[in-house]
């Protein structure tokens, strides 16, 4: 009996939240590379315009070139991830409902800091966290597949 012989299929769902993350993880690394070169040009225009105090530059730059290299690394474990789970590893499947969940608790402060007066309102992103969540915790099938 050969080893894969042994190992319980994946369900297609979880085959296509594997896809979601995959290109979630490619959007980021894309996003992170182009910050990376956004703020060369992004130093030297605080830099000479003197949009900020000169004491308050420095943390300005240290947080513009600590951004880009954060994305940078989230992208590249939300690759892994996405191959983990793609495989059937119970770790990846941990993970994945953790970063949904931190998706929806971010997406719903933002919302309400970011608009005074509003009110929390639901989105696809929200939605389609929320299922990915309660499928990889109550769905029979996902457990058997990763147990």
């Amino acid at each position: 009996m050969k080893a894969t012989d042994s190992k319980k299929d994946v369900p297609g769902l979880v085959k296509a939240i594997s896809v979601y993350y995959y290109l979630l993880s490619i959007i980021i690394i894309i996003a992170a590379i182009s910050l990376l070169f956004l703020d060369t040009s992004l130093y030297g225009l605080l830099f000479y315009i003197y949009l900020v105090p000169i004491f308050f530059f420095d943390f300005i730059l240290s947080y513009l070139f600590v951004l880009p290299f954060a994305a940078l690394i989230a992208g590249i474990f939300l690759f892994f991830v996405a191959r983990g789970i793609w495989k059937g590893r119970n770790w990846a499947r941990i993970s994945i409902i953790i970063v949904s969940a931190l998706l929806i608790i971010y997406a719903m402060a933002y919302v309400l800091t970011a608009i005074p007066g509003i009110t929390i309102s639901v989105s696809p992103i929200h939605i389609i966290n929320l299922f990915i969540i309660f499928y990889l915790l109550f769905s029979k099938r996902v457990k058997e597949a990763f147990s």
